[in-house]
């Protein structure tokens, strides 16, 4: 004030100031104030909000090629198969395109909270399917209902377990956690559900080939 530096200036904005939307025309009109002396810094907890949304937005697709990145050379290092690497693959991209359908039709948006998720639900899909597939190659062919009872019932035990660890969230009165834990209680179950019928489908399909084919 009366352009003497060292001085604070205290700013109340109106609005809902955790609302993404409101919180970025604050920070962007506020974030720095130009003075005769030189640009003066402002600072605000809410200015939080847009600067970690906006990073996530800006590194979450980069993030996120490179998850599925490591999922895809972990299945082939892992298997040495392209077609079960490919199996891994589609099983976590269908649970996934699942979950999105959701969120469109449920009008869900991705947030702060909701986004650390996705790579959780990347992970437990590969491992759904891993376990699966790697029981089934030990197997041998002949052997897939085998596995699903062995296997498949311990990823249907994991996975509800964890299920009902996040299932905690769905009732915190905290918006954001709220988001969090129904975005980990449908995509986990969606992943269960892929692996349990994609995988096994596509196991199954591969046996069928090689029976034709005189393998």
């Amino acid at each position: 004030m009366h352009g003497e530096l060292g001085r604070f200036v205290a700013c109340w904005q109106r609005g809902p100031k955790s609302e993404y939307a409101h919180a970025k025309r604050i920070h962007d009109a506020f974030d720095t104030i130009d003075t005769p002396l030189g640009p003066g810094p402002a600072v605000g907890s809410h200015f939080v909000v847009p600067e970690v949304v906006d990073a996530i937005r800006g590194d979450g697709p980069l993030v996120m090629c490179a998850v599925f990145g490591v999922l895809i050379v972990t299945a082939l290092v892992m298997f040495r198969s392209v077609g079960h690497a490919a199996i891994v693959l589609a099983t976590v991209g269908s649970a996934l395109g699942w979950l999105a359908a959701v969120f469109v039709w449920m009008g869900w948006t991705l947030n702060l909270f909701n986004l650390v998720a996705l790579p959780l639900l990347v992970g437990m899909g590969q491992d759904d399917s891993l376990h699966i597939i790697h029981r089934y190659r030990e197997e041998g062919l002949g052997r897939l209902a085998h596995t699903m009872r062995e296997t498949g019932g311990a990823v249907v035990l994991t996975t509800v377990t964890t299920v009902i660890g996040f299932s905690s969230m769905l009732f915190v009165d905290h918006i954001g956690l709220r988001s969090l834990g129904w975005t980990a209680v449908v995509g986990m179950t969606f992943c269960l559900v892929a692996s349990l019928t994609l995988v096994p489908a596509c196991l199954r399909l591969g046996e069928w080939l090689r029976v034709r084919r005189g393998e």
